[in-house]
């Protein structure tokens, strides 16, 4: 598999008019998603490591199978 990292190429304001939350809810998230190291910033952009990538993917995979 390719290795994946990067910076999201989104404004919070663009990502949170196409999920379709507030800012405030947005900005939890993203706090959240920090404190559990899923993601890193980088001069204030959302940023992905190779690791928080994989980390992501079990993460959904996990919460995919236990709904079924």
């Amino acid at each position: 598999m390719k290795k994946q990292s990067g910076i999201i190429p989104k404004t919070r304001q663009q990502l949170y008019e196409e999920i379709g939350i507030s800012v405030k809810t947005l900005n939890r998230t993203i706090q959240k998603l920090k404190a559990e190291e899923l993601v890193s910033t980088v001069k204030g952009k959302l940023y992905l490591s190779t690791e928080q990538v994989q980390a992501a993917r079990d993460y959904l995979e996990e919460k995919r199978h236990m709904s079924k």
